[in-house]
Order: C-alpha cells, then structure tokens, then sequence
C-alpha cells in the first residue's frame, strides 16, 4: 500500500454520487475500506451538513475525529458531536448588495444558506421568494427528508446572520452577468444547465482548499498528503491544493485541466476505481 496519501477529500454530486444520487455499494465499500486503514476520508460539498448527514452515516464516518466540509467550504464540521469547528461567512453589505443586483437582473430564485443554522440534524434557509418555482422545489427535497427539522424564511435584510454560501439560479444571461460584476470580490461558482444557469457564492477565500486547510492543520496533514476528487467548477481550488487532485470523466476539460489525473466518470464508480488501484485493495 502507498502510505505517502493520508487524508482523501471526495465531493459528492457527479463525482461520488452517481447521476441517480446515489453511492454504489462498491463506492460504500471502499470508503469503509479507507476507515479501516486508517486513511482520513473527508466529504467536501456545496450541501449544507444537513444534506451530508445521512452520506455520513451510511459510510460509517462518525468517530470524533471525522470532518465534513460543508457550503463550498463555509462550514466545516465534526461528523461525531455535529461542533461547528470553522465557519467564513459573507460580509453582510455585500448580501444585500447581491440581491439588490440580482433583482434588478431579473433573478427570482435567490437561496441562502445561514451557518449558524445549518447543522447536521437542522437547517433553516433564507429566500427573496416563495413562490418562486426552482426555490419551492429546493425546499420540498431538503423537507422530505425530515418535515420538521427544515424551515424556510423570507430574507429580511438581517444584519446579524452569517451567509455561509449564497445560491442563484435564472436565466443564463442574467447569471454570467452578476457572475462578471462580482468576479476578483468573491468566490463565483458558475454552471450553465440546458436552459438556465445557476451560481454559488461565497466570500472570498472561502472554498473547498481552505476548509481542507484548517483540517489538514487540526490534523497535521500536509497538501501534498492529500487526494481530492472533483467535478464541477467548486472543486477546482480543492484538485489544486491537493498533492493529488483527480477529476472524473464527466468533468468538462476546463476542470480536468486543473487535475493531475482523470479518473471513471461518476457512473463507472470512478472514484472507488481510483482508490482502489491506488491503495491497492
């Protein structure tokens, strides 16, 4: 077994997480696998700890010293006693300067996500609209997963809350521009779908890498001790810090770019392929 690698980062949708959203049960069983040896497995998303919980549990990564990093890396948190140990958040003006922009854009959907309520077991998100369609149905899939622990508010303009991540999604247009206005002041997360685009915001600085950081010195695990796999444009800081930074087949080239290797897509089970050549298990 290669011992030089000591902590593996893995972020979840279309990297992990199968395009049904699942982990296979060969992914499962690999990161079991990790555990036993001894090998710090850390799940970096975009989800809240809310969202992460129950990857958690499946995977058995719940001992004191297990990490999730949460929001793009606003969060970071202790799998076991659910402590908040690291948290940046966006400065409050320019939160209501972004909604203020994306209004006049013509953006409806408008999601906020506040650290101090995004835990493991509670979340409770911010919105500009509720009726708006894309906010609705965010709402409904973190609801069904437990109807009393999500809570869904109207943004007032509160100076006393700590927006971990700020989430947009509209027409393509309307997107990239607020993503061109903003760019250099904050972390812009950009991805255009077939017929809409969608936009994760957080303060700058604040992403996958440095979430990874104040693990790595809690734990005293250098960079290059460190695997990272990815797939969208908020892992790319994380595939760049890391020793080992590998993208999966379903990344589009201007990630892979960014990796030092490329990997099975997402449904070939990628990334347990990757482990286990590279473990050799």
């Amino acid at each position: 077994m290669n011992t030089k690698i000591k902590l593996v980062a893995v972020d979840l949708d279309g990297t992990s997480l199968n395009s049904k959203g699942l982990l296979s049960p060969r992914t499962v069983n690999t990161f079991q696998k990790l555990n036993q040896l001894g090998i710090k497995l850390v799940i970096a998303s975009g989800r809240p700890l809310y969202q992460i919980n129950h990857l958690v549990e499946k995977v058995g990564l719940k001992d004191e010293n297990d990490y999730s990093i949460a929001l793009n890396g606003a969060v970071v948190g202790n799998n076991f006693n659910g402590e908040v140990l690291y948290e940046d958040h966006l400065p409050t003006n320019f939160v209501d300067k972004l909604v203020a922009d994306a209004k006049e854009l013509g953006i409806s959907t408008i999601i906020m996500f506040e650290n101090q309520q995004s835990t493991f077991n509670f979340l409770q998100i911010y919105c500009q609209n509720f009726n708006d369609e894309i906010t609705a149905h965010y709402f409904a899939n973190f609801k069904s997963k437990s109807p009393t622990e999500v809570v869904l508010v109207e943004y007032q303009g509160e100076d006393n809350l700590k927006i971990g991540k700020l989430f947009m999604a509209g027409p393509i247009a309307a997107i990239a521009a607020i993503a061109r206005v903003w760019e250099g002041r904050l972390e812009i997360s950009h991805e255009v779908k077939t017929d809409h685009a969608i936009v994760e915001i957080t303060k700058k600085g604040t992403n996958k890498a440095w979430g990874l950081k104040q693990l790595c010195k809690l734990s005293n695990i250098k960079a290059i001790e460190v695997m990272a796999f990815g797939n969208e444009q908020n892992d790319v800081e994380m595939l760049k810090w890391a020793g080992i930074g590998i993208a999966v087949a379903n990344a589009g080239d201007h990630i892979k770019k960014h990796a030092n290797i490329t990997c099975l897509s997402n449904d070939e089970d990628g990334v347990a392929e990757a482990l286990e050549k590279y473990f050799k298990f």
